[in-house]
């Protein structure tokens, strides 16, 4: 499994494209805002986009979503439990950016919150369910590779936000908990900075 991790957009959040070397299918996890410049790493490796995954909702890890399905015609996948941030990810990203947003609205058709497991050929990871930062938050799990995406569950430093509204700072006490049978050796790759060891992520919550 090949990872291509790239900084987009005004907050810097982390997309991804994840992809097997030998048939280059591809997943793209979220995908925060440089639509045009993706899609176009996307061709030049010659890669076959399958799906589009989302951690959450929040507007600056989905604002290239709509962009990315109108240019390979692929499904999104969400846990539902966000939608209602999905829905309102342009204002909120015309908020908290202070100018005018344009986006393609995107095509939830995959509920997370209803997968256990996606497998795509040459690829196969698990679904973890963390609530907390949001009420749909999950993390990619790919067991046989080590490799976890952990959105804004699990930072190098410091923990998702549980100040909003739709928060809940036991949700994401209880969420830790999922990640204490996975080897703790397997990397995680966060949704915003660089790639941490689990145990070390998990060091603020011993």
């Amino acid at each position: 499994m090949e990872i291509e991790t790239f900084s987009v957009g005004e907050l810097n959040a982390n997309c991804y494209l994840v992809y097997n070397s030998q048939n280059k299918n591809c997943i793209i996890i979220d995908p925060g805002d440089e639509g045009n410049f993706l899609s176009e790493r996307v061709i030049f490796l010659k890669l076959n986009p399958l799906l589009i995954v989302a951690t959450h909702g929040h507007f600056d890890h989905v604002l290239a979503t709509g962009e990315l399905q109108t240019n390979f015609k692929i499904p999104f996948a969400i846990n539902f439990k966000d939608l209602f941030l999905l829905k309102n990810s342009k204002n909120s990203a015309s908020y908290w950016l202070n100018s005018k947003v344009i986006i393609l609205p995107p095509d939830p058709s995959i509920d997370l919150e209803k997968e256990e497991n996606i497998s795509l050929e040459g690829m196969s990871f698990n679904i973890i369910k963390t609530p907390g930062h949001t009420p749909g938050s999950v993390c990619l799990h790919f067991p046989q590779e080590k490799v976890i995406f952990s959105g804004d569950t699990l930072f190098e430093q410091g923990i998702g936000r549980t100040d909003f509204s739709y928060s809940s700072e036991k949700d994401y006490k209880d969420s830790i908990k999922r990640f204490s049978e996975i080897d703790p050796y397997t990397i995680v790759y966060p949704g915003h900075g660089s790639p941490v060891l689990l145990k070390e992520a998990l060091q603020m919550f011993a």
